[in-house]
């Protein structure tokens, strides 16, 4: 099968087919069989989650247009990024207006983003060929996230973030029924990506299965991180809530509940039956 036909033979089954495109995929990511009778370990409960759990606040929040306004209902509008426009198409994008410098991202996606350091020396040209084809995706098919399908595709404009005038630290927050129960560390996304995971303490987790571990600082804002968590986690089963670490204070990203689509490689068995272990599966919903 030629690499084309293969692709849409993919997206096909995603759309008609997702038990069993979970299955296949799940199978040749892991090298393991998918149990999705009596599931167990955090990759198989979350790919549960995609396949069966349908909560239409759940793709709201996954929405980065729409999760503004779940942030707002909850009192949180000060932890969101500012915005300069949104827009249904790059050709709405008024481009001499916005700052010399700002972040381009879809809302119906992951990876779908642009930033612009210095607009004197931006490719306008680059970024609208890049966005308009990002807006006509799918992005539901291409790792079997159904939820994903029931959001109109925006583009939004928001402040560039730094710290310090480097690119700021990712912390990635997992909530369990509206608690807390890990973090993940990200550094050097646009060098040498080093990420780690700690408990709320901050002590080291020996869940992934990456040797080269290093120490990343504990940011200033850490229990405002875990308090906001917890109040914008509390509705869902299980949430990642991703944070900023501007100026030692903590500014909303995003918040995902199907991280790497149940399929990421990086925890270990201890890991997995861990992070398992915390998510209590909600009934069927579909």
């Amino acid at each position: 099968m030629k690499k084309k036909d293969a692709h849409i033979f993919k997206k096909l089954l995603a759309r008609f087919a997702p038990v069993l495109y979970a299955r296949l995929a799940y199978k040749k990511a892991t090298g393991k069989k998918l149990n999705l009778k009596h599931p167990e370990t955090f990759n198989e409960k979350l790919i549960w989650m995609k396949l069966f759990y349908k909560n239409p606040l759940m793709i709201k929040c996954t929405d980065k247009v729409a999760m503004r306004d779940y942030v707002r209902d909850k009192g949180l509008e000060h932890i969101l990024p500012a915005v300069y426009g949104i827009y249904d198409t790059p050709a709405q994008i008024p481009w001499e207006k916005l700052p010399n410098r700002f972040a381009l991202k879809c809302n119906h996606g992951c990876e779908y983003n642009i930033l612009c350091k210095n607009k004197k020396e931006f490719d306008i040209d680059s970024a609208e060929k890049n966005l308009q084809k990002w807006v006509k995706t799918d992005f539901s098919l291409y790792a079997n996230e159904p939820h994903y399908r029931h959001i109109v595709p925006k583009i939004l404009c928001e402040e560039y973030l730094d710290d310090g005038g480097e690119v700021p630290n990712d912390y990635k927050v997992y909530c369990f029924n509206g608690e807390p129960k890990v973090i993940v560390a990200c550094s050097g996304r646009q060098s040498d990506l080093l990420f780690e995971f700690y408990d709320l303490e901050w002590n080291p987790l020996d869940i992934h299965v990456d040797e080269n571990k290093e120490t990343i600082r504990r940011p200033e804002g850490l229990e405002e991180m875990i308090r906001y968590s917890r109040i914008l986690s509390e509705p869902f089963p299980f949430v990642r809530i991703d944070f900023y670490d501007v100026d030692s204070r903590p500014v909303l990203g995003e918040m995902t509940f199907t991280p790497s689509a149940g399929m990421w490689s990086y925890y270990n068995d201890y890991g997995q039956q861990l992070l398992g272990g915390f998510l209590i599966l909600p009934g069927k919903t579909s």
